[in-house]
């Protein structure tokens, strides 16, 4: 970000201005009742309409044994 700052103005002008965001995702952990552990990645999309607006995005890594026990939750009876 720093190189960004300093060889483009009109970027250094929109990170002064608090216009642009850092990327950020992470990795969370919960404990379901029925599935156990589940760990998965979150990603935030800010909405660039509505800055006050924020969409949240989880999902497990494809073939982990947290998508398993996703999917497992889908098709519990009931």
């Amino acid at each position: 970000m720093d190189e960004l700052v300093t060889t483009s103005p009109h970027f250094a002008r929109l990170w002064e201005a608090h216009e642009v965001v850092e990327f950020r995702s992470s990795l969370r952990r919960y404990h379901h009742p029925l599935a156990g552990d589940i760990e998965v990645s979150f990603v935030r999309l800010a909405v660039q309409e509505a800055p006050w607006l924020s969409l949240v995005c989880h999902f497990p890594v494809p073939g982990s044994e947290s998508e398993r026990r996703l999917r497992g939750l889908v098709t519990l009876p009931g």
